[in-house]
């Protein structure tokens, strides 16, 4: 069953492009979070469906825009929404498509969550860039950004709390917040499981959705948990509503992972 609230899901670090926008005489880059119009299509495929959704063009007062319609099950018809393209620097015709696709998959809420990133000012090494003849800073090929590793750090809310660029060497380039310095440590998985209040042993009989001690302890697990796709995963579950046995499932899973005994069966 479609659930279009998820098209507006968090984006993974892998999914991302980052790119350079501008760099000072000082040396400082600002980089800039954009999205691929491939991941527009596949989130479209996972959410709305495939073959219920499509894309159409149309040229507006000179200016192309793109639709993105998606075949809504509970009205039984198309919705569409338009935005409109802005040229690339390099492929004019193409460039312009795509953007205006990608600004349209904006206003269906696929991520949106990229106006809100963080902003990146990243201070570069003497050899990664250079200030020109003008007097204009420009990068070498001494920065080789599309070789570094980011890392989103994420809260149960799902809203990134820290966001980490590693360069090619293993160096940290940029952090935006502070990581918790319980990540991933048993001491702190004990300490959530700890406070859990019923059992977590359900049959398919009393399945429901999740109850309300078995959602904090989901969390308070989520907290500790290393960042990974993993932890993006069982935050998606806990926020898209989950069953109890599907629950139960999941908590007995990362306690066996950590070997950390479940104090709710004891």
């Amino acid at each position: 069953m479609q659930n279009l609230t998820n098209l507006n899901q968090p984006v993974n670090a892998q999914d991302i492009d980052f790119r350079v926008q501008s760099i000072n005489k000082g040396g400082y880059a600002t980089i800039l979070a954009y999205k691929d119009a491939r991941y527009d299509m596949r989130i479209l495929d996972e959410v709305a469906g495939v073959g219920l959704w499509q894309k159409d063009y149309k040229i507006i007062d000179g200016n192309l825009y793109c639709g993105i319609g998606v075949y809504v099950e509970t009205l039984q018809q198309w919705v569409w929404k338009w935005d409109v393209g802005v040229e690339s620097n390099t492929e004019k015709e193409k460039g312009q498509a795509s953007d205006a696709q990608k600004r349209a998959g904006f206003a269906w809420g696929i991520g949106r969550e990229l106006y809100d990133f963080p902003l990146i000012q990243v201070k570069l090494k003497p050899n990664e860039f250079e200030v020109r003849a003008d007097g204009r800073a420009q990068q070498t090929y001494n920065l080789k950004l599309r070789d570094w590793t980011w890392t989103i750090e994420r809260g149960t809310d799902l809203k990134i709390y820290n966001l980490i660029a590693k360069d090619q060497d293993g160096e940290v380039r940029f952090q935006s917040g502070k990581p918790s310095g319980d990540v991933g440590s048993n001491k702190a998985l004990s300490k959530a499981v700890a406070t859990a209040k019923s059992s977590n042993i359900v049959t398919k009989k009393d399945d429901g959705m999740a109850t309300p001690d078995q959602i904090n302890t989901l969390r308070d697990l989520v907290k500790v948990m290393p960042s990974s796709d993993d932890k993006l995963n069982v935050i998606k579950e806990i926020k898209g509503g989950i069953t109890k046995i599907r629950a139960s499932q999941i908590i007995d899973e990362l306690m066996g992972r950590f070997s950390i005994p479940n104090p709710s069966n004891a």
